[in-house]
């Protein structure tokens, strides 16, 4: 996330994915830039020239982006949609003053007059126009309204491998304690949100749970235990973990992997098998 305050709004686009959902129609620049020049042009009569406006849009989005962008998807500030929804009208009148205070000087000129008020005005109307985006972008991919935005694969991608990951580990580590790997979520030691990307206030099942994307499925015995995770859209890909037991004593040692469907796919693969000390996928999957 440390590139992002510097290029969030040159790159709207392309940042904006980071959130989990794809901008197809406008990318931010655009939007404030159309916004600053109808409130000029059109209602202030300032005739301020469209290179000069470009490049101010540019110059105070990168500067309120510093500010907003960290703030409104970073973990460590928002920790989830809902909490940034919340943070965004602090940040909206921070950037309302941040970009006020810049228009003053950058859009200083002899050849016309604009007044406190209209900058005033400028900052707020084209920040509004800005937030309305962050707004669209947070709304959860499965809202009926939110018909612009499509789940990220990846995004979604990167969230499910890492949950995966998360939870084989935990099954190794209950493993070590019980000489079986666990069969249910219940009987891991930690809440879902524990294996990153899951809801506070989900109840696991005795085998499923899930997230944003993917509905999550473990299973485990005395040899191996498995996590399936079926994609919930079809433009994205599922996937099936497995750790084996490959010594018992003195210590346990592991062999795991991931398997990724090589098409997207709401499938995840058949359970991999172990041959000769490696992890095979099954046909039509691949080791990630």
């Amino acid at each position: 996330m440390m590139i992002v305050p510097v290029l969030a709004n040159v790159a709207a686009p392309q940042i904006l994915t980071l959130t989990g959902n794809v901008l197809i129609v406008f990318s931010i620049i655009p939007v404030e830039f159309l916004v600053l020049w109808l409130l000029f042009h059109r209602f202030f009569k300032v005739q301020i020239g469209v290179p000069k406006l470009l490049l101010v849009t540019i110059v105070t989005n990168i500067a309120t982006s510093i500010i907003g962008i960290p703030f409104a998807f970073n973990n460590s500030f928002a920790s989830s949609p809902g909490t940034a929804f919340f943070v965004l009208p602090i940040l909206f009148i921070f950037t309302w003053f941040i970009e006020g205070s810049l228009y003053s000087p950058l859009l200083k000129s002899k050849s016309y007059r604009i007044s406190k008020r209209q900058l005033r005005l400028g900052a707020f109307w084209s920040n509004l126009a800005s937030y309305a985006i962050f707004v669209l972008v947070l709304l959860p991919v499965s809202t009926p309204f939110n018909l612009f935005w499509q789940p990220n694969p990846l995004r979604a991608n990167w969230e499910v491998k890492l949950a995966i990951g998360n939870i084989l580990s935990y099954q190794q580590v209950f493993y070590d304690e019980t000489s079986k790997f666990a069969s249910s979520f219940k009987e891991l030691p930690d809440s879902p949100q524990a294996y990153g990307f899951f809801n506070e206030t989900q109840i696991p099942t005795d085998s499923q749970i899930e997230n944003q994307f993917h509905y999550f499925k473990i299973d485990g015995d005395s040899e191996k235990a498995t996590v399936k995770a079926a994609a919930k859209a079809k433009n994205l890909n599922s996937y099936t973990g497995i750790v084996f037991v490959v010594k018992e004593k003195p210590e346990p040692e592991f062999i795991r992997g991931i398997c990724k469907t090589d098409q997207p796919s709401t499938v995840p693969p058949t359970s991999p098998q172990l041959k000769d000390g490696k992890i095979q996928c099954p046909s039509g999957s691949s080791l990630l």
